[in-house]
């Protein structure tokens, strides 16, 4: 790994922060402050009360306290790119299937598990990946990767209202759902590596398969 960082222009670490932060940017999709714009246009639409709104919340709450200790098995047998991957993949179909669901139950069952996936896969998936590439600045690196969420915290409430007042709150939440794949979906599976040593095995296997092709005759 000391080689490659050698001929890396910067630490490889931070595209691990930028990529997993991404993530966290995203996950506001299925934030307390993105589902209260959607509030009044939902029950103005569905006849809802605001307390049958807000119990989908709770629901996510309570499924992460199975889902967490579930993310962190998920992340130390099948690695953390794959958690993150899948997360914010499930996160989007949930985020564009809650503009069908005009049925409570099935609000209940795509924003609950939008919670989960809040609460879970995501922030426990982007630290540990982003405390894997880090000794030193561990804390500096973490701090990134939070700001991100708390970007995501201010930006997405304010688009969504953009887009129910230009779209309606069905529309919104297919262009909310879209977002998250637009901007985290292709970084998680291009840049995310479980730890440096990935990037090292990576890079020397490119090397030899190179050098195979140049002697092989031709």
């Amino acid at each position: 790994m000391n080689r490659l960082s050698k001929r890396l222009p910067f630490y490889y670490g931070w595209v691990i922060v930028l990529s997993a932060g991404l993530s966290m940017f995203v996950r506001n999709a299925a934030g307390s402050l993105t589902i209260a714009v959607f509030v009044y246009p939902m029950e103005a639409d569905l006849g809802w009360s605001r307390t049958e709104i807000a119990g989908a919340a709770s629901l996510g709450g309570l499924l992460s306290i199975v889902g967490a200790p579930v993310t962190g098995w998920a992340c130390d047998k099948f690695g953390v790119r794959w958690v993150l991957l899948v997360g914010v993949f499930l996160l989007g179909i949930t985020t564009i299937s809650l503009s069908w669901a005009t049925l409570l139950v099935a609000f209940y069952a795509a924003f609950g598990f939008g919670r989960l996936l809040f609460t879970g896969p995501i922030p426990i998936g982007a630290s540990v990946v982003v405390s894997r590439w880090f000794v030193k600045m561990r804390g500096r690196a973490n701090g990134i990767l939070f700001f991100c969420h708390a970007v995501g915290m201010a930006v997405f409430p304010y688009v969504a209202f953009i887009f129910i007042q230009s779209r309606g709150w069905q529309q919104a939440w297919i262009l909310l759902g879209a977002m998250v794949w637009v901007f985290a979906l292709l970084p998680v599976l291009i840049f995310i590596r479980q730890s440096p040593e990935d990037v090292w095995v990576c890079s020397q296997m490119a090397i030899l398969l190179i050098n195979r092709m140049m002697k092989s005759p031709r």
